[in-house]
């Protein structure tokens, strides 16, 4: 009995893993058919590399549920990309 009900979920999740792998390609397929951009259409060009170290998040407020918290930034760089105007090298 073992044997058939290990066979029987098998031939379950593999019949939900198909399903489900086919409602995935649908929906990319889908996504893709509009992911398109217009020709003329303005495109986002990278700006600004920012790297920073951090220090331990703070809490701070109080709220019901998840609390808020900051991570304060202690140093790091803001440097702008090579084929971007205004070239910018920062510090923080």
């Amino acid at each position: 009995m073992r044997n058939l009900t290990t066979s029987i979920n098998y031939r379950i999740k593999t019949y939900t893993s198909q399903v489900t792998l086919q409602f995935l390609q649908q929906t990319i397929n889908h996504i893709t058919q509009f992911a398109t951009m217009p020709s003329g259409f303005p495109t986002l060009q990278p700006a600004f590399t920012v790297r920073v170290n951090i220090d331990a998040p703070m809490a701070v407020g109080g709220q019901a549920g998840s609390q808020l918290v900051i991570v304060p930034m202690v140093s790091g760089t803001v440097k702008s990309e090579d084929d971007f105007e205004p070239k910018f090298n920062g510090e923080l």
